[in-house]
């Protein structure tokens, strides 16, 4: 076994811990956006580990952010169970000889503990969740992470001088007489954002999963295609997109029904190389009528592409601007020399 080994395991082995580790703040973050467009009072649980937090702090904030915005409230539940810091008494855990020895890698334990629960603890303190940890009753874990609060209250005010540009203000709810009583709520609340704001809010989340390859069911959408050549080396595709109104969220506002959809259809070779895409977006201002025909027979769109003859892959994602419901399907497409 040599040191060029030994140090390559190493790195692949983080890299595969990372790769993980970063696919969990997206999966969050999709499951926040799944919840958020929910009826009553919204809760994820987490249940983890832990991460590394220099590497995952900054990503799981934009899921803490996302949960903040929504109303989302995340319990987390530390599966690593009870914590046994000493080397000496823990028989799973190599032993150093030597009382400094020891005592040294005891304090490099308790640091990288503390780290990888605390990014954990963090998570549910800011949502005002619970935190379940050091304990391996894991049943009783979820039980109390799941458990209602005895009483909840809502609590609203109406803050001075509000500015329209989405930035976090910090509150604290106290008791006067605590009586043995706690306090679980959440630690802020963001600002209405501007219209700049919700605008690039929805293009990052368009953009993501357009790009994704995972199918998204928020909504629901069907793709269909039609293709006719032009010319030996030239075709016209018609992307027919169907999206099922029925869950779709509108707002109300002066007796009607308002809503935006916008359809972003992208087109790539059988590479993954991006070969063209376009952009429909469908306003809409409905009365009780209107709403229950869309409602029933849902929104169709067609968007035409130019193109080479030859195999395709096409992908459609559909967003509705309240909630920000994502819908995304992929679909191979071939047109025969």
């Amino acid at each position: 076994m040599t040191k060029e080994w030994v140090v390559t395991q190493a790195r692949s082995a983080l890299e595969g811990y990372t790769l993980q580790a970063r696919q969990t703040p997206e999966n969050l973050k999709n499951v926040i956006r799944r919840v958020a467009t929910m009826p009553g009072e919204r809760q994820v649980l987490l249940v983890s580990d832990g991460f590394l937090p220099l590497e995952m702090r900054s990503l799981l904030g934009d899921a803490i952010d996302r949960a903040l915005r929504a109303q989302v409230m995340i319990s987390a539940l530390d599966a690593k169970g009870l914590v046994v810091i000493s080397r000496t008494a823990d028989a799973s855990r190599r032993y150093f000889p030597g009382i400094e020895l020891a005592a040294l890698y005891d304090l490099f334990d308790a640091a990288r503990e503390s780290a990888a629960s605390g990014v954990l603890g963090e998570i549910a303190d800011s949502t005002g969740g619970q935190f379940f940890h050091n304990n391996n009753d894991l049943d009783a874990g979820f039980q109390k992470v799941l458990a209602s609060p005895e009483v909840i209250y809502t609590l609203t005010f109406s803050p001075q001088n509000l500015k329209y540009n989405g930035a976090f203000h910090s509150i604290k709810v106290e008791l006067v007489n605590r009586n043995g009583l706690t306090v679980q709520a959440r630690k802020g609340y963001f600002a209405p954002a501007g219209l700049l704001d919700r605008k690039k809010q929805a293009e990052e989340e368009i953009q993501q999963a357009a790009f994704s390859r995972e199918e998204i069911n928020e909504l629901t959408l069907g793709v269909q295609t039609q293709f006719f050549k032009t010319s030996a080396e030239d075709a016209r595709i018609t992307v027919v997109a169907h999206l099922d109104a029925s869950t779709l969220a509108f707002r109300d506002e002066s007796g009607l029904h308002i809503t935006s959809i916008s359809f972003v259809t992208l087109l790539f070779d059988r590479d993954g190389n991006l070969i063209t895409g376009n952009q429909k977006d469908v306003d809409l201002r409905l009365g009780d009528p209107a709403l229950a025909h869309v409602r029933q027979s849902g929104i169709t769109v067609k968007i035409p592409l130019k193109v080479k003859v030859g195999a395709y892959t096409v992908r459609v994602v559909a967003r509705g601007s309240e909630g920000g419901q994502l819908a995304a399907l992929s679909k191979p497409v071939e047109i025969p020399f």
